[in-house]
This record gives C-alpha cells, structure tokens and sequence, in this order.
C-alpha cells in the first residue's frame, strides 16, 4: 500500500537560480561550481540520504526576473522495505 504521509521540507532562496548547463549535474558527486571552496558533495549526500528512505528531493528554479530556486525534501511517514535491507 502506498501512502503519502510523510513529512516534507521545502528551502527557497532569492538568489539568481540555477543555469541549465548546471541543473542536470546538481546531484553529482563531486560537482562544484565554487572555487578553492566545498567538495561538491553536499547535495549528492543529501540525495543519498533520502534515496535510502524511500524519499524524494525536488528541485525548481527560475533564471527569469523572478529568481530563486527550492529544493523539497519528502521523506515518509514510514519507509518501504527494500530487497537490499531485507536480506
């Protein structure tokens, strides 16, 4: 049975978002845009995180006039049993 209770955690900034050359690359190990600064290992850890419970991360970004750019974490109320925790 699936279900939608969970909790979910949304973080908006008023920055300039993000340019679709970097989008497809925000969850890669590694991948910064900083120099001299970070590992480029934040969010990937993060996706990591939530992966493993059965969560989700969205992100949306606007480039336009309006800027910014949300990340929404869901994690579940109760996490599915996977075929690798069950073994």
């Amino acid at each position: 049975m699936i279900s939608n209770a969970g909790v979910e955690l949304s973080v908006k900034d008023d920055g300039p978002g993000i340019p679709d050359e970097h989008r497809s690359r925000l969850f890669e190990a590694f991948f910064t845009t900083k120099k001299d600064v970070g590992t480029g290992l934040g969010l990937w850890v993060v996706k990591e995180i939530v992966d493993r419970h059965d969560g989700t991360v969205r992100v949306q970004t606007n480039t336009n006039e309006d800027h910014g750019t949300t990340f929404t974490v869901f994690l579940p109320a109760i996490a599915q049993a996977s075929s690798a925790s069950a073994q």
